[in-house]
């Protein structure tokens, strides 16, 4: 059990240590912007819909004048051929109301994940306070989330975390976003940290075992 709990401490002091290396404002920011640059896009496809559904709408305005006109045999065009094409338009009008409703549906909901990742700002960056006041379950998870095996040898003891720390520093900001996908979720991933025991530094003839069942 004291060897349990050694291994626990050093690893938590491993992890803290390590994240509080990481930019975490650059890692925030990253994936406040990319919702936003979402946010944007839907809104912008919104506004071509709704201004196509009143061009739609004024077509489809035009389309039964002629068809009256044609009734009255005052139209270049047939009675069938103007009911043939308005039938098209008032297809194309339920689809663009479709379409209006996903858009509305996405910038509600990127709306709402925006300003839940704006609350949880300070939580994120204050990973160290939120681990410490997290139950045993919830330390687990929030553990699960940020390293991928833990390597016991001879001489030290390793952690192979789930994303390389100079990640967090790479210039795409699409791989910092993922990291942040990760961590501001910290019971989104379920399984198990491996336990590699290697008496002699080799992994590939070590014993693995699932972390928190090493005696």
């Amino acid at each position: 059990m004291w060897v349990v709990k050694t291994l626990d401490a050093s690893i938590i002091t491993h992890v803290k240590t390590s994240l509080r290396k990481i930019d975490k404002d650059r890692l925030i920011a990253d994936h406040e912007n990319g919702i936003q640059t979402q946010l944007d896009g839907a809104q912008k496809r919104l506004d071509r819909t709704e201004a196509d559904i009143v061009k739609n709408g004024r077509e489809i305005k035009k389309l039964k004048d002629e068809i009256m006109k044609a009734l009255l045999g005052e139209s270049t065009f047939s009675e069938a051929t103007l009911s043939g094409m308005l039938k098209t338009k008032e297809q194309d009008a339920a689809v663009l109301a479709q379409k209006v409703e996903e858009a509305r549906n996405e910038i509600f909901a990127l709306d709402q994940e925006l300003s839940v990742r704006r609350t949880m700002r300070e939580e994120f960056k204050d990973w160290d306070s939120r681990f410490d006041a997290a139950s045993d379950k919830d330390k687990r998870s929030m553990l699960l989330n940020v390293i991928e095996r833990v390597i016991l040898t001879d001489k030290e003891t390793r952690i192979d975390f789930k994303y390389e720390l100079h990640a967090t520093t790479d210039n795409d900001p699409e791989k910092r976003r993922k990291i942040v996908d990760t961590w501001f979720n910290p019971l989104a991933i379920s399984g198990d940290i491996q336990l590699i025991i290697s008496s002699n530094g080799d992994a590939s003839s070590s014993t693995v075992k699932r972390y928190g069942t090493a005696q």
